[in-house]
């Protein structure tokens, strides 16, 4: 499903081999101010009800995502992930969530799937 939506932008990484086996993987975009916002709201839509939205605030702009999370012992509700600058915004193949990462974060326990966008 999520092939044919992806865009230029948007990439793909999976656990490293020696880490957990049953994580799937992270589908992610990098928030740069001034860039377009469309793999980013792509990368949002991916959670249940996802959107994406940029915030100016005094201090600074940040990109700011919300979503319906479900976890499986509590009624559903609203989460976000606010993304700073240059951070990438991430869907969880696993479970379902948006979240934010340094692209250091998500070298320390994803590769990169080549070709993966």
């Amino acid at each position: 499903m999520t092939e044919r939506i992806l865009g230029t932008g948007i990439k793909r990484f999976y656990r490293k081999p020696e880490l957990v086996q049953a994580d799937r993987g992270l589908i992610a975009a990098q928030y740069i101010p001034g860039q377009p916002l469309d793999d980013l709201r792509k990368v949002a839509a991916l959670a249940y009800e996802g959107e994406a939205a940029e915030c100016v605030l005094p201090s600074g702009t940040v990109l700011v995502a919300r979503y319906t999370d479900i976890p499986d012992d509590y009624l559903p509700r609203p989460d976000y992930a606010v993304v700073v600058p240059r951070d990438w915004l991430y869907y969880s193949e696993s479970y379902g969530s948006l979240g934010d990462d340094t692209s250091a974060g998500i070298a320390q326990f994803y590769e990169e799937v080549p070709g993966g966008s």
